[in-house]
């Protein structure tokens, strides 16, 4: 996924999506599901200590999540480093985004967006 991009998609019955968030550490976290159908239940993970689930209610069509830059922080032994043509950074995070229908016999589509700041 990409940063302030717009990313449509649809499950199918019983579908599982998953995405990969890349983030900074500094900078509080927004992601935000537009629900055009169904009901969603997502989870947001980092395989260590972020671990956050969320579901729209029946009939709503939004799910908001925002992650506050100190939950975003690691131990400096476990950050990632990672070198550019622009920057040297060590404070990158990468999550894992699941999505699926809280009805697995029924489809969903929906919008992702995420930003940081």
């Amino acid at each position: 996924m990409k940063e302030n991009t717009p990313l449509t998609d649809v499950l199918a019955a019983a579908e599982l999506n998953k995405y990969l968030i890349t983030s900074v550490a500094d900078k509080q976290l927004i992601i935000n599901i537009q629900i055009m159908s169904g009901d969603l239940k997502v989870e947001i993970s980092d395989l260590s200590s972020i671990s956050i689930k969320k579901q729209n209610k029946k009939g709503t069509n939004n799910i908001h999540i925002s992650i506050p830059p100190k939950d975003l922080q690691k131990p400096k032994n476990e950050a990632t480093t990672t070198v550019s043509s622009f920057q040297f950074s060590a404070n990158f995070v990468h999550l894992h985004l699941t999505v699926q229908s809280q009805d697995p016999k029924l489809p969903a589509s929906y919008i992702i967006t995420y930003s940081n700041g």
